[in-house]
């Protein structure tokens, strides 16, 4: 929907996003408008696109998708936009005389001729000198924003261009539009091409090219997880997205190397190319990690504890913590990784050493804080990790002031995650990682607990299951599925069930487990206790779809908002969905952590519509309000994806069987999703879909060399 016309009334706006609520006098009538727009002046003529909404309280309200600025057409709009304009100076009758003397033109002579302005009766060199100031404070943002918005951005792009580059912001695009992709966040390639096509950029710039090098290598880690790549796969990857002979891209790169923003290095006859980022990253967490290998220091330890209750695979990992400076546990669920962590902490305490623990998300942290009984946090939040920083609060010149470094689910952990956690590591600080080899491997690039135990690195193995816990058939079907082997499913009396649906059913059949059988039979509550795993997060059987039906079926609430096009409801099950450091807790904390972080889930308590707030009580007791730009980072959390859900645990988890991309239908997938229950597990579906995830052991092969790297510095060491 289009409509046109003149503000008349600025009636709330926030300077630092540009969230604007104003009134707008159209032919038809008053209308209230809201959205993210550039700075505006009543008597402002705009053109809109956007949508008629309903606001409960509000009324009819208009909100912009996009605008632009016209000049006032004739004498009453061009001095109302005058005398209205904030330009220190200019007043009604001042406007009156501009108008009459220079007609339509005005608003030209003001923003481009303003010397002529002394021909004004009442207008001398002081007053010109104040206008020019006045307008010299908003030409250069309104001429960036009409040039951006005439480039396609939002608005909250083109303020987030402005706010870097100020008075600069048309020189540098005009320059180099692909500057933006490093400089911006939520600017990617693909929008900076499209700019740069807007702005009819040759195909063939060297700007162009290296920035799709870069997005190639990054596309490739962000998706496979690679840290490098094999310089032949990026010659045609590169040349086939930029559409430009190989011979130009292989040019690019030998500039991007001897730049240094590019890195080649020769591993086993391949040529691998980084990005200085990843080469760094990789590189100087070997580096850390050679030196624990090598390292002769030892803590001096007083050993008097009773070992005898612990199985063998137990004893010899609790004693590894103690003779080196890096120990590797890992093993399945059941295999008593908590127990052994507990052991160490007790016998650390004993002997008056200090320890932190710590694991890659919220939940983790608080699942290891809870079988512990001790402090844990996030690694984000133990090295002070602010985003958009490139430097941690702990570093290599600040490091962590404690004896032992206890790391939980290291499989979540990235190759720049580890890295900042490594710099922050002292000489004299032991490290003991921990968690299961076989899970997903972390979201980010690398593959560093896998490529960590390929190393001659001081490590243990846990197979055996306990006793307790060989009575779960989660357990047992979790070790199972990761040998190659059919769950056993529906056992009188035990935990682990498959019901058979098809497409027309999957539905119905979901939701009547989870709002009733489930809470009738085992009296879980349907919003906090049951959660629907999903292998991807799109399809029929995708989390969205699901959140969609399940909040629809679980939750009757009619106190809810929509923000950016998703509805919340009081009562409902959200999720954080990265981290946010500067959210204020509300409530009382037994810990000193404000913020919320990727993968926190809770509950929508209360709705405030007036100012489109959200407030939400987190697992852990924290409340929060969400202002409508925080609300983005929320999602609901009825279905999760099984990459979300790593370094959770549930009560009740259920996992639909039905047909995905193949790449998802993978043995790990389902293994890590059925690793997440604690008292229940359903498989959805069919059978058929079981037998070929259990089946499909192939796993993306990820191109990282920190096992490499890890080689070669213990050579130097040696050296």
């Amino acid at each position: 929907m289009k409509i046109e016309g003149t503000v008349t009334k600025i009636i709330y706006r926030n300077d630092e996003n540009g969230y604007t609520v104003f009134a707008l006098d159209t032919i038809d009538s008053d209308i209230v408008c809201v959205g993210t727009v550039p700075f505006l002046n009543e008597g402002d003529r705009l053109n809109l696109t956007g949508e008629l909404t309903y606001h409960d309280k509000y009324g009819e309200q208009f909100n912009i998708e996009s605008m632009s600025l016209s000049k006032p057409r004739n004498r009453e709009a061009v001095i109302g936009y005058l005398s209205s304009s904030d330009i220190k100076g200019i007043g009604k009758k001042t406007a009156k005389r501009i108008y009459d003397l220079f007609g339509d033109k005005s608003l030209d002579i003001i923003y481009d001729e303003p010397d002529k302005l002394l021909e004004v009766d009442g207008i001398g060199k002081r007053k010109l000198k104040d206008i020019k100031l006045s307008i010299e404070e908003t030409r250069d943002s309104r001429k960036s924003l009409e040039f951006l918005q005439g480039l396609g951005l939002s608005y909250n792009l083109s303020m987030k261009i402005f706010n870097k580059y100020g008075q600069s912001t048309v020189d540098v695009i005009k320059n180099n539009p692909y500057s933006l992709v490093e400089d911006i966040r939520g600017i990617g390639f693909t929008m900076a091409d499209t700019i740069a096509y807007k702005m009819q950029m040759d195909l063939n710039s060297a700007f162009r090219i290296s920035a799709g090098i870069d997005y190639t290598i990054n596309k490739e880690s962000e998706s496979n997880g690679h840290t490098s790549l094999r310089y032949e796969d990026l010659l045609i990857k590169s040349a086939a997205l930029l559409k430009v002979d190989r011979e130009k891209v292989e040019e690019v790169i030998q500039n991007d190397l001897i730049r240094g923003k590019l890195v080649s290095v020769n591993i086993e006859d391949a040529t691998n190319i980084y990005t200085s980022g990843l080469y760094k990253a990789e590189k100087s967490s070997a580096m850390v990690i050679a030196n624990k290998i090598k390292s002769k220091y030892i803590f001096d330890i007083d050993f008097d504890y009773d070992l005898s209750i612990f199985s063998d695979e137990q004893k010899k990992a609790i004693e590894s913590a103690f003779k080196s400076m890096l120990l590797v546990i890992t093993g399945g669920p059941g295999t008593g990784k908590t127990t052994i962590i507990n052991a160490i902490c007790k016998i650390l305490e004993d002997n008056d050493l200090t320890y932190y623990l710590t694991a890659p998300t919220g939940r983790a942290a608080k699942r290891m804080k809870e079988s512990t009984g001790k402090n844990a946090y996030t690694i984000h939040r133990l090295l002070g990790i602010k985003p958009n920083e490139n430097i941690s609060e702990y570093n290599e010149d600040n490091p962590l002031d404690r004896d032992y470094l206890i790391v939980d689910e290291v499989s979540m952990v990235d190759i720049f995650l580890m890295k900042n956690l490594l710099s922050a590591v002292s000489e004299k600080t032991a490290l003991i990682l921990v968690g299961d080899s076989d899970q997903l491997p972390s979201v980010g690039p690398g593959n560093v607990l896998k490529d960590i135990l390929e190393t001659d690195v001081e490590k243990v193995r846990l197979k055996k299951i306990f006793r307790q816990a060989g009575k779960s058939n989660i357990i047992v079907n979790a070790h199972r599925i990761n040998d190659g082997a059919y769950p056993i499913l529906n056992q009188a009396g035990k935990d682990f069930f498959f019901i058979e649906a098809d497409r027309e059913s999957f539905v119905d059949k979901l939701v009547d487990l989870v709002g009733n059988r489930l809470p009738k039979f085992y009296k879980f509550d349907p919003i906090k206790d049951i959660q629907v795993l999903t292998p991807s997060k799109k399809t029929d059987w995708g989390a969205s779809h699901i959140n969609k039906i399940l909040q629809e079926a679980l939750n009757p609430s009619k106190d809810q908002l929509k923000i950016n096009g998703k509805i919340f409801k009081k009562n409902d099950r959200v999720m954080q969905i990265r981290n946010n450091y500067d959210l204020k807790v509300q409530g009382v904390l037994d810990s000193e952590e404000e913020g919320a972080f990727n993968g926190d889930m809770g509950i929508i308590e209360d709705i405030d519509k007036k100012e489109e707030i959200l407030s939400i009580r987190f697992e852990d007791g924290r409340l929060i309000n969400y202002k409508k730009e925080d609300i983005k980072d929320l999602d609901l959390s009825y279905a999760i994806t099984i990459h979300k859900s790593q370094g959770s645990e549930f009560p009740a988890v259920i996992i639909p069987m039905m047909q995905v991309a193949p790449m998802l239908m993978t043995r790990n997938l389902l293994y890590t999703g059925v690793t997440r229950a604690k008292k229940i597990v359903i498989l959805l579906g069919s059978k058929a879909i079981i037998k070929k995830m259990v089946d499909n052991n192939f796993s993306n092969t990820r191109y990282t060399n920190l096992s490499y790297w890890i080689g070669e510095m213990e050579t130097i060491i040696d050296d």
